[in-house]
C-alpha cells in the first residue's frame, strides 16, 4: 500500500512509485491519493492518469481519500499559490474552505479500502 498526496495535480509518489515498480510489479498495489479536492473530483484522477503510465496504472487499485487542510501550517509559497489560484474561484464553499481550513479525514471512508484488502 502506498500512500500518496496530490498536490499542484502531481501525485507526489510518482518518483518512487516509478523507481520501485520493477520490485513491486508482482505484488497487489493499493495507492491511497490523498487531495484537498472532493474524492470524486476529475482533477484527481486527472492528476493519476498524468503522473503514471499505462502498464502502471493498470495494474494497482486507486483509493482517493480527502484530507484536512489547516492554512495556518503552510508554507508562505504554498499560501501564496493558493490564494492566486483562489481568485478566479466562484464556488463560496471551496473558497471559504481554502481560506478557512476543512478537516475530512473520516473512518467511514476507509471501509470500501478494508473491504478490498479483505478480498484479496
Amino acid at each position: 500500500m502506498i500512500g500518496s498526496n496530490i498536490i499542484m495535480g502531481k501525485l507526489k509518489a510518482k518518483g518512487w512509485i516509478l523507481k520501485h515498480w520493477p520490485i513491486i510489479k508482482d505484488k497487489k498495489v493499493i495507492i491511497l491519493a490523498i487531495g484537498g479536492t472532493k474524492i470524486d473530483a476529475k482533477d484527481r484522477t486527472e492528476a493519476i492518469v498524468h503522473s503514471l503510465p499505462s502498464d502502471i496504472l493498470n495494474n494497482v487499485k486507486i483509493f482517493h481519500l480527502r484530507g484536512r487542510f489547516d492554512h495556518s501550517k503552510v508554507n508562505f509559497i504554498l499560501s501564496k499559490m493558493i490564494k492566486m489560484g483562489l481568485e478566479d474561484e466562484k464556488d463560496p464553499v471551496k473558497k471559504k474552505e481554502w481560506t478557512e481550513g476543512f478537516d475530512d479525514v473520516k473512518r467511514e471512508y476507509l471501509k470500501p479500502i478494508i473491504a478490498y484488502i479483505k478480498g484479496l
